[in-house]
């Protein structure tokens, strides 16, 4: 499984987003305010009763997108990716700013395909694996 540090260099697991999803978040942005919200409608989400946390910066929707694209495959497309990260940071990401923050996570990127080197390091040593046992058992 893709560890979240390998996403952001510099970022503790303590300070990405869960995998509630965005069901998990509520009220008030921690001191940003979203880029679709009004500063009234910022206020009046913080004043929400119930548990809340912070609105997700674009770093860490794309972690949150990446982490979650990553789970079951080795290689996803980008506009998988993006759409993950927009649907967790609605109201608080932008295109742009998502964009720049997967750029930053350090992947491999052919054409719209992305992987993580250890996806790649994964992949080759199955593949290693498969050909060093081809022919180690008769068949029958």
């Amino acid at each position: 499984m893709l560890t979240r540090s390998l996403l952001t260099p510099g970022w503790s697991s303590s300070r990405l987003p869960s995998k509630s999803g965005p069901g998990g978040r509520g009220c008030g942005d921690g001191g940003r305010v979203g880029n679709r919200l009004t500063q009234q409608e910022v206020s009046q989400l913080a004043n929400l009763p119930g548990q809340c946390s912070p609105l997700p910066s674009a770093h860490e929707a794309a972690a949150y997108a990446l982490s979650h694209a990553f789970e079951r495959e080795a290689v996803v497309a980008e506009k998988r990716v993006l759409e993950h990260a927009l649907r967790y940071g609605v109201g608080a990401v932008d295109l742009d700013g998502v964009k720049a923050a997967v750029k930053d996570a350090g992947l491999l990127v052919k054409g719209e395909r992305l992987t993580t080197r250890e996806m790649l390091d994964l992949e080759a040593g199955m593949v290693k694996w498969a050909r060093e046992g081809k022919g180690a058992v008769n068949a029958g």
